[in-house]
């Protein structure tokens, strides 16, 4: 389903104040750790969870834990969880029948959960939905079947995945390069069996800052694994997950990244709640990108300010995305919104946008130009992708587009909320496509973006 939006006037208007969304890495991580957890109490009473909201993915892990035996429901301001009954370890064996699980289109989830099927010892079929068939589950899945565990695609229907056998303690080696939620996903299982395990991760670590937000998790459920210097060596020792008090989902800053990027964007500037400071998320790294371009901030307590530079148009910024892979399509916007010069804005480390929700790289290449922007892809000596691309500081749209212009949203909500962000220096109205694929992560998104004077057309509901 499409969404058409136009920009309307902006004078007089306040800097919004708005809400960050909840941060669904957070909720993964939180959420699969309470249903691996021990009762609280003796008498079982149920773990608390705050979270603001809720989002696809998010409904997804919960679906799929409920399906491996947690009871998981809506509380006021968030979910309570009785967690899976437990296995005693020495009796635990593959269930002679299968689990059915829809992980919907929640890489994630998937990931996370492979390792945790095999560790609790049950068979499972996984529903994929969207692209999630066709991205990759390798190396996790080689370093399963040297453990016990077995994946395989039905060879009738791609989008079913079946995961079967018993997750065995021992060194697992795996190449941190292509994604780091299948160490998430191992330091999630691995305490879960009969005797200690070695991590050991190889080459180089993709988005090592999740790593670091699955670490905080696991600290706050009570273990800490033994961690070699550089990262890349884990010693797993069994264990029973006991969740602390006051377990609170944080504030997103990867949604964040939109609404501060609408601020700089917009010249209105934008305060965003719910956002903690010294967050181990690395997408709050927007803020150093912002800076770039000449934005201040200010804190007060939770609440991030941004003010956009008053004497002087949004600079052209150069940044390294490998570790930030889900800023890289809402910075391209803000790209279009700075002013060259004689600089191009360089983003660097893109090559794992082709494996996304969509082929982010060429898709975030493809948006900009269809809006009339100035963008492009290249591979340099070395082997790294980079986008450039030469803002003006508005868009005019292909051709001039009298009638305005359309983008494709390639059913990928950050490519949808950064097509929309371009709505605010564009010359004409934007209709974009897969407007629903926002569910995924920022249901909210085009309701919070009115503040910033961005309304739908023909009385559409956004």
């Amino acid at each position: 389903m499409d969404i058409t939006l136009h920009k309307t006037e902006t004078e007089n208007r306040l800097p919004p104040v708005l809400s960050a969304p909840p941060s669904k890495s957070d909720a993964h991580r939180l959420l699969i750790l309470c249903a691996l957890s021990k009762a609280r109490t003796e008498t079982d009473e149920p773990i608390s969870l705050s979270c603001r909201d809720t989002n696809a993915d998010i409904d997804a892990t919960i679906r799929c834990l409920c399906a491996l035996g947690a009871d998981i429901k809506a509380a006021d301001g968030g979910f309570t969880v009785r967690p899976i009954p437990r296995v005693k370890r020495e009796n635990r064996a593959a269930t002679p029948h299968e689990i059915a699980m829809d992980v919907g289109e929640s890489g994630s989830t998937l990931r996370f959960l492979i390792p945790v099927i095999g560790a609790l010892g049950v068979s499972a079929v996984i529903k994929m939905h969207g692209r999630l068939p066709h991205r990759p589950i390798a190396p996790l899945d080689h370093v399963l079947s040297l453990h016990g565990v077995t994946t395989a695609y039905d060879p009738e229907d791609e989008t079913l995945l079946h995961v079967s056998g018993v997750l065995t303690p021992g060194t697992y080696e795996i190449d941190g390069s292509v994604s780091s939620q299948f160490i998430s996903g191992l330091l999630f299982a691995l305490p879960l069996l009969s005797a200690p395990s070695e991590l050991i991760i190889t080459n180089s670590i993709a988005s090592a800052p999740y790593i670091a937000l699955t670490l905080s998790a696991l600290k706050r459920f009570g273990y800490i694994p033994k961690q070699s210097n550089d990262g890349h060596q884990y010693h797993m020792e069994p264990t029973v997950f006991s969740p602390l008090d006051g377990l609170s989902v944080e504030g997103d800053w990867s949604g964040a990244a939109f609404l501060l990027c609408a601020g700089a964007m917009s010249g209105l500037g934008v305060s965003v709640s719910a956002l903690s400071a010294d967050s181990v998320q690395g997408d709050r790294r927007i803020l150093d990108v912002l800076a770039m371009t000449g934005c201040t901030f200010s804190w007060k307590k939770n609440i991030v300010t941004l003010s956009p530079p008053k004497t002087h148009p949004l600079k052209p910024f150069t940044v390294d995305a490998d570790a930030i892979p889900d800023l890289v399509p809402p910075m391209a916007a803000l790209a279009c919104a700075c002013v060259c010069g004689n600089e191009q804005t360089v983003i660097s480390g893109c090559k794992r946008l082709k494996i996304k929700e969509s082929n982010r790289l060429e898709a975030t290449v493809r948006m900009v130009r269809a809006l009339g922007g100035n963008a492009c892809a290249e591979t340099t000596a070395d082997g790294d992708d980079r986008i450039l691309i030469s803002g003006t500081g508005t868009l005019p749209g292909k051709n001039g587009a009298p009638d305005g212009y359309t983008v494709d949203g390639c059913n990928d909500h950050r490519m949808v909320m950064s097509a929309a962000l371009c709505a605010l220096i564009a010359h004409h109205d934007i209709t974009i496509s897969d407007r629903e694929a926002i569910r995924k992560s920022y249901p909210g998104f085009f309701e919070d973006l009115q503040a910033f004077g961005i309304q739908g057309m023909r009385n559409e509901q956004i």
